[in-house]
């Protein structure tokens, strides 16, 4: 079939979701414009990484680096600034993880290892030492705790994805609808 659709073989890849039962077993080779397209084990879309083994390791990865580097740059840019100022911009740039709403399958190390992160990122900010503690610097400086901040965005998809009008998402999640139901993610982040 023709179309006046020109396909870029170099940004396609072919991401292949394998089981344990198929790890060795091999897949045919994909064409795009007679092109063999490369397979690979993750593909970053729209900023969330896909892996072949369905895990939210490496995007929370990607939010852990991300988290340093932000903190890092605020510091710098921002060193003579009041605390004020520096918690206006630590809420600014340092409470929002990007699709985290997504994130199901990972390792609790993962995570522990971004809210070290978060918690690291308050205190290079405000230049507070290693040893004192996250719940009292956030409680004083009136700022979301870690998973506070993660349970927040939760909620909010939640009430997103429930009033949405897309009959795709209506599908998924309402139970009158369709014989997929969605529960809250909410229970995978601890609530303290």
């Amino acid at each position: 079939m023709e179309s006046d659709i020109k396909y870029n073989t170099n940004k396609s890849a072919v991401l292949i979701c394998r089981t344990k039962e198929d790890k060795c077993q091999r897949f045919p080779v994909f064409k795009l414009s007679n092109n063999v397209l490369c397979t690979s084990q993750k593909v970053k879309y729209l900023g969330h990484v896909i892996t072949d083994q369905m895990s939210d390791d490496d995007g929370i990865y990607r939010q852990c680096c991300s988290m340093y580097a932000q903190a890092n740059i605020l510091a710098r840019k921002f060193n003579m600034c009041s605390e004020g100022v520096k918690l206006a911009l630590f809420r600014s740039y340092c409470t929002s993880f990007y699709t985290a709403q997504l994130w199901s399958r990972y390792k609790k190390a993962s995570l522990k290892k971004l809210q070290v992160a978060y918690n690291d990122a308050m205190r290079i900010l405000l230049k507070r030492p290693r040893w004192c503690s996250a719940n009292e610097m956030f409680v004083a400086a009136r700022v979301s705790t870690f998973h506070a901040v993660l349970r927040t965005q939760m909620y909010k998809f939640i009430c997103r994805l429930d009033v949405s009008e897309n009959s795709i998402i209506m599908g998924l999640t309402n139970p009158r609808m369709s014989s997929t139901c969605y529960t809250s993610s909410l229970t995978h982040f601890p609530s303290h």
